[in-house]
């Protein structure tokens, strides 16, 4: 039996807390500036990162634009308990903390790590997968934070904060490109409309071709051209009164081709002979670094999000607590389409004779709508800060919905319209009491309902498929408990014992018909988690050192995967039995000297599927552990490792600021590394979709003046040329069961350089 923690990992975090130590203690006389304190809303209430008994890991402005962070999915470089997986089109995109993540293709499946933004939950994660200028800084907790955020936050939270207004007008613009010919514009103008009332209004541009060549076109893919408005209003009338109006607007296209990484001779397109790989190729060599598609429909999204948010505030004053009210409303619209041939082939090219009838397999593609909307409210009560009780509490409100309209053909032709309601009640509660010099007891609970509901019409079928009635009611509790101690001023320790729900939802996609119309329901998703942790600072507060150890159990994880009954493939969402993550997570930084700095953030991840007969196969063949039984391949996955998990996701970063001498401006230089073991992009555990090891090295230099107010940086991302793919399928279902692999290709999948400018008025 394995010990609860990873000796290795204990070990190395202990190693790598040793040998900052000494080199602090050496700097120490050469570092009269210590590190800035750092304010988080994790547990939303303003506090310093250091008093928070979370594993929180917060991204500063800075480090976002040290580390390149353009979009969402960048966040991979410098989050090691993250990892995030691009997909074809944003809405089949997911996020994983400590392994855990949700990946569907059916609408209504929300995802297990939340995102917020200002406040505001959202419900549907695709919204977060676009630019990320203006930023103020962004906050990565780690492990079950149900109890606050709700429903959706089973494995963990990403805390996203805009800029506020400045006190005094202001404007600022920045520009940016590189060799791959992306280019990006931005700017801001923020500043004061009355003695009481601020604006700030950030508009943003980014293009970029892409990655990937289609040799039919002769155009790049795999990029996107995208427009960001973000506008920011805040009113205070009183000194107790306080007002935050929030306006998004996003529009954008993409376009995702699938690179070919392995592909047999035999793999014939749709077990037809006549169609070998050779004959629709043309020119393009499958090979892990291919970045080259010949097909004649591509893959790409057309979308736009609209999003507003009111939040009120109300401080009482003396003592008593301020009452906040946040509502919000978004609408988000995508277009979407595949070439679901992979190929050029059009339509008549490809006849051959399956039991005696005709089949024509050119010339495919899908194509469709995808509509979200929400609305929510929530009540927050947050006490003062001051004396030995302070509390969180308040009252939610949230309705989601979801419509889909979808069409394939003319191979395996499909068509139907689905819709997903989703409507959510909650409220909340967390305490912390002193209950004596040094010492608190954290406790906290959310009760909370939620009712799911959703149509699905097949639209070639001769009758429709309806979805099942009945009880969709799903109430729940999850509770945080724990006590925390401040052993120092610098040193405090705390350890948590917190639960997890994420709600029921169906699965309503292609496969969907009376054969799984009975238990389309898919049941939810609970979390346990226990870790202990401590916040340390030493050297006149120039050394952060925060180690947690975590074990979390998930039950009735919700994961999608390949059904092959019969020789018919659907992709299917269910519940996988109990799934188990344990593990290190360390974060320290380090100001060596005045000018040099360092950032190091590492996690040791044990994560083991616990239970799971019956699991689905990665082929339609009796291949490793995979039997037959009634027409369905299955396997045993009970003790495995779970995909997307990483054993271990490493990030380190050194800023260094010198003066220069000859001009009166400094000179910055930076590096940025990130390191991810091999992982496995399957449910399945599909041999053929392993990614191995890699590690991204990116360089900076530049100079700004003194007031930091001007500055131009030269930068190289991935420096050595490491290749890999933030996504690798098995196409082996339309390829003649043959183990067809393609890749999704990164934004810095090769070696690229650029310049990015900025100044501030």
């Amino acid at each position: 039996m394995k010990s609860l923690f990873s000796s290795t990992a204990l070990s190395t975090g202990v190693f790598f807390t040793m040998l900052a130590l000494p080199m602090a203690s050496a700097m120490a006389a050469d570092a009269p500036d210590e590190l800035q304190e750092v304010v988080v809303t994790a547990q939303k209430r303003t506090q310093n990162v250091q008093d928070v008994p979370l594993s929180v890991q917060v991204i500063g402005a800075d480090q976002l634009q040290a580390a390149g962070i353009e979009n969402f999915e960048d966040f991979n470089r410098v989050a090691p308990s993250l990892l995030i997986r691009t997909d074809v089109t944003p809405i089949n995109s997911s996020v994983a903390i400590r392994g855990i993540g949700t990946s569907a293709f059916g609408i209504g499946v929300e995802p297990s790590t939340a995102v917020v933004v200002d406040d505001v939950p959202l419900a549907f994660q695709a919204r977060a997968f676009g630019n990320m200028s203006d930023i103020s800084r962004v906050e990565v907790l780690a492990g079950p934070q149900s109890t606050l955020y709700g429903k959706s936050a089973t494995a963990g939270l990403i805390n996203i904060v805009t800029p506020n207004p400045t006190s005094t007008l202001s404007a600022g613009i920045d520009a940016m490109g590189t060799t791959d010919s992306e280019r990006n514009f931005g700017g801001f103008v923020s500043g004061p409309i009355t003695d009481t009332l601020g604006f700030r209004v950030a508009v943003n541009y980014n293009d970029f071709p892409g990655t990937i060549k289609n040799l039919y076109t002769g155009s790049n893919s795999d990029g996107s051209e995208t427009v960001n408005l973000h506008g920011k209003l805040v009113w205070d009338p009183t000194s107790q009164l306080n007002v935050v109006v929030n306006l998004d607007l996003d529009k954008g296209r993409t376009s995702n081709d699938l690179a070919w990484v392995s592909l047999p001779a035999n793999a014939f397109l749709h077990g037809n002979s006549k169609q070998p790989p050779s004959n629709w190729l043309n020119g393009v060599v499958p090979g892990f670094d291919n970045t080259d598609v010949y097909n004649d429909y591509g893959i790409g999204t057309k979308y736009q999000n609209n999003a507003q948010s009111v939040k009120i505030s109300y401080d009482f004053g003396g003592g008593a607590p301020t009452l906040m009210s946040i509502a919000s409303h978004s609408f988000y619209f995508l277009k979407d389409h595949q070439d679901t041939d992979y190929t050029a082939l059009q339509a008549g090219q490809d006849i051959d004779t399956v039991n005696g009838k005709p089949t024509a397999s050119g010339d495919s593609s899908q194509q469709g709508y995808f509509h979200n909307e929400q609305w929510t409210e929530e009540l927050r009560l947050v006490s003062s800060d001051k004396g030995p009780f302070r509390y969180t509490a308040g009252l939610f409100y949230a309705q989601v919905d979801y419509a889909r309209t979808f069409t394939r053909g003319p191979f395996s032709p499909a068509g139907w319209h689905a819709t997903d309601s989703d409507q959510q009640e909650a409220m909340y509660g967390q305490v912390e009491y002193d209950l004596f010099d040094r010492a608190t007891l954290i406790a906290g609970g959310r009760l909370g309902q939620e009712n799911v509901s959703c149509t699905f019409q097949n639209l070639i079928a001769a009758a429709p498929y309806g979805c099942p009635s009945g009880d969709s009611n799903d109430k729940y509790g999850t509770y945080r408990v724990g006590p925390q101690y401040q052993l120092t001023d610098d040193i405090m320790l705390f350890a948590l014992h917190s639960t997890g729900h994420k709600g029921q939802t169906f699965n309503l996609a292609t496969g969907f018909g009376n054969n799984v119309a009975s238990t389309a329901l898919v049941r939810p998703e609970t979390s346990s988690d226990y870790e202990v942790g401590a916040k340390m600072q030493f050297f006149g507060h120039r050394l952060t050192v925060n180690p947690t150890l975590f074990t979390t159990d998930y039950t009735n994880f919700q994961a999608q995967g390949l059904q092959n009954y019969q020789g018919n493939v659907s992709y299917q969402l269910e519940n996988v039995g109990t799934v188990r993550t344990r593990g290190l997570e360390v974060s320290n930084t380090l100001k060596a000297t005045r000018d040099l700095s360092f950032g190091f953030d590492a996690t040791y991840l044990d994560a083991e599927v616990r239970h799971f007969p019956g699991a689905q196969c990665w082929s339609n063949t009796q291949e490793g552990n995979c039997s037959k039984v009634n027409g369905q391949f299955t396997q045993d996955l009970s003790g495995k490792r779970l995909y997307d998990a990483p054993k271990w996701k490493l990030s380190a970063n050194a800023t260094y600021v010198k003066e220069l001498g000859f001009i009166p401006w400094d000179g910055v230089f930076q590096a940025n590394y990130a390191y991810t073991s091999a992982v496995n992009y399957a449910l399945t555990l599909d041999p053929y979709t392993v990614q191995k090891g890699y590690g991204i090295l990116n360089l900076s230099a530049g100079i700004r003046d003194p007031d930091e107010k001007y500055s131009v940086t030269l930068f190289v991302d991935n420096v050595t040329n490491e290749h890999y793919h933030s996504d690798l399928q098995d196409l082996n279902g339309t390829f003649g069961a043959q183990e067809a692999i393609v890749g999704i290709v990164p934004r810095d999948f090769s070696t690229y350089a650029g310049i990015r400018a900025s100044a501030k008025f």
